[in-house]
């Protein structure tokens, strides 16, 4: 009788880890798939806008080639091409251009990307000074000067 009582009980044992170990795996293995799909919805769910910035002199409604744009929150920048154009790609968001060229002051604009694209914006730089006349002078060496 002890025997069987023994038997039982041992029998008992390995079917209570069994089911403890299955459970365990089963609650591992959904919550591995709820934390990928979770991931991955948050990855991809962020969709890049295009955004382009044309950047001419306001003065005279020219192309600013090679004006530095910088893109505070992304911490991108570069300079605009031969047409006064800068393009880049952000997730949707509030950004803070800041755009200078030399002999203009520097510009700074907030944009905001949401999914209502496209995104072509154009900013006009006032000029800083106007210099009037401009000396050079040239001293050979050994020359005293004048």
């Amino acid at each position: 009788m002890l025997l069987l009582l023994t038997r039982v009980s041992n029998f008992l044992k390995q079917q209570q880890n069994r089911v403890s170990k299955s459970m365990k795996y089963s609650i591992l293995y959904r919550f591995c798939i709820l934390f990928f799909l979770f991931i991955g919805s948050s990855v991809f769910g962020q969709q890049k806008q295009t955004i382009t910035v044309n950047v001419i002199d306001a003065s005279f409604n020219e192309k600013l080639a090679f004006a530095t744009v910088f893109v505070n929150e992304l911490s991108i920048g570069g300079t605009t091409d031969d047409n006064g154009i800068f393009r880049f790609e952000a997730p949707n968001g509030t950004y803070t251009l800041l755009i200078s060229y030399i002999g203009f002051k520097e510009l700074r604009r907030e944009i905001i990307i949401s999914d209502d694209g496209p995104f072509n914006y154009s900013f006009g730089l006032e000029s800083d000074n106007v210099l009037d006349e401009v000396v050079v002078s040239v001293q050979a060496r050994g020359q005293m000067a004048a």
